[in-house]
């Protein structure tokens, strides 16, 4: 069985339908706990994560930290796979890409400015998931890394 097979090998699905912005936040919190577990999710982190996406521009730190600790709350009751397959299901096509970008922010190296060697698989098996193909997801990938050295830039001065 392969690393990630319980979560993207999974038949299941939520018992509760969830909204297509809590879709995008569903694959954050995947992304998150796919090498770890549950109980090591930093909420704080990811609900920062989300900010960084137009779709939540608009949310308090307050209702992005809710809606994080509702989904883990969720995929620790009825599995990661089923929270994925859920997200997958619910995600307009117009949130698609913004689901992947969450993942990539996530396991961005903010040092280094690239996806460690370590967490391209998770990203790999994310993007089939969500069956984004190469090209879009590299769109994606460059856009995300540009926005980190743009805010590392601004940092600086």
């Amino acid at each position: 069985m392969a690393k990630y097979d319980k979560i993207f090998k999974s038949e299941g699905t939520l018992k509760e339908p969830i909204s297509s912005e809590e879709a995008v936040a569903a694959i954050a919190v995947v992304t998150a706990v796919a090498d770890s577990s549950l109980e090591e999710a930093d909420v704080e982190f990811i609900a920062d994560s989300l900010w960084e996406l137009e779709v939540f521009e608009d949310s308090s730190d307050d209702e992005l930290i809710e809606m994080v600790d509702k989904l883990l709350s969720l995929a620790e009751k009825e599995g990661v796979g089923a929270l994925f397959n859920t997200a997958r299901q619910s995600l307009s096509q117009e949130m698609l890409l913004d689901a992947f970008a969450s993942s990539v922010i996530l396991l961005v190296d903010e040092d280094e400015l690239r996806i460690p060697k370590g967490k391209k698989n998770l990203l790999k098996e994310i993007q089939k998931g969500l069956e984004i193909n190469d090209e879009e997801a590299q769109e994606i990938i460059d856009e995300v890394l540009s926005s980190f050295e743009d805010l590392e830039e601004e940092e600086e001065t």
